[in-house]
C-alpha cells in the first residue's frame, strides 16, 4: 500500500505531455484513497468528478478486458489534491501520455508516444455549437458509434467496411462519458482515438472513414 502523499499544488511534476487544464489547482479533496481499485474504474470516477473528457487507448481498453488479462490495481491514499492532479499522477505512473485536442477539449490517455492528426474544421458537421450534456457509450461497436454521431452531427459519411466489422465480430467497441461535447467533436475525436483517416469529396461533400494504414490499390 502506497504511503500518504501530501501533495502541492505545484503541477510540474506528473510528466503529462501537451495537457494543461486552468482549473488544475483548484477544488482540492481533503482524501483520494482507493482500495483494490481497477485503474479504469478509478481513472473513470477521477475524470467524472473533475469534469473531464478523456479516452483511453483503445489497445489498453481491449488489452485489459481480454480473458486472463488482470489490469493495474491501485491501492492509495492521497490528501489534499485535486480530481484532476490524481488523474493525471496516475497516468504519469503508468508512463501515460496525455494529449488534449485543442479544439474538442477531450485528452488521450495512451501507452506510448503517438503522432496527433487533429481533424480539420472541413470535417465538422453543421451542429458545431449545438453542446450536448452528455454522450455516453459503453461497450458500442465502433461503427454504431460513429453512425449515430454522424447523423446528430448532420455529417455527410460513409464507413470503410474494415471498420464495420460486427458481421465477423472483430470490432473494436467504444466506451466513453463525455459532457458538454458537440457530436461534431465527438465524431473527431473518436476518430483520432481509433486512428481514423477522413478523405472529403469536394464535389458531394461526403466524408469517407477509413483506418490510417489503409492503401488505395
Amino acid at each position: 500500500m502506497l504511503p500518504v502523499i501530501e501533495k502541492t499544488n505545484e503541477h510540474g511534476s506528473t510528466g503529462y505531455k501537451d495537457f494543461d487544464h486552468p482549473d488544475l489547482v483548484s477544488n482540492e479533496i481533503p482524501l483520494i484513497q482507493f482500495e483494490d481499485v481497477p485503474i479504469t474504474v478509478a481513472l473513470y470516477n477521477l475524470a467524472r468528478q473533475a469534469g473531464l473528457n478523456y479516452m483511453l487507448d483503445p489497445d489498453l481498453f481491449g488489452y485489459w478486458y481480454t480473458p486472463g488479462v488482470r489490469q493495474p490495481i491501485l491501492t492509495l491514499k492521497w490528501t489534499n489534491v485535486t480530481a484532476e492532479q490524481a488523474f493525471t499522477d496516475i497516468c504519469a505512473g503508468y508512463g501515460f501520455v496525455l494529449t488534449r485536442d485543442p479544439r474538442t477539449g477531450v485528452i488521450f490517455v495512451r501507452h506510448r508516444e503517438h503522432d496527433v492528426k487533429f481533424m480539420d474544421s472541413e470535417f465538422y458537421g453543421k451542429d458545431d455549437t449545438n453542446t450536448i450534456p452528455l454522450i455516453e457509450f459503453q461497450d458500442v461497436p465502433l461503427s454504431i458509434a460513429l453512425e449515430n454521431l454522424a447523423r446528430q452531427a448532420r455529417i455527410k459519411c460513409i464507413l470503410s467496411p474494415r471498420i464495420d466489422t460486427s458481421d465477423v465480430g472483430t470490432e473494436p467497441s467504444v466506451n466513453i462519458r463525455w459532457q458538454n461535447i458537440t457530436a461534431s467533436h465527438a465524431f473527431a475525436a473518436i476518430c483520432e482515438g481509433y486512428n481514423l483517416d477522413l478523405t472529403k469529396n469536394p464535389a458531394s461533400g461526403l466524408i469517407r472513414v477509413e483506418p490510417e494504414d489503409y492503401m488505395r490499390p
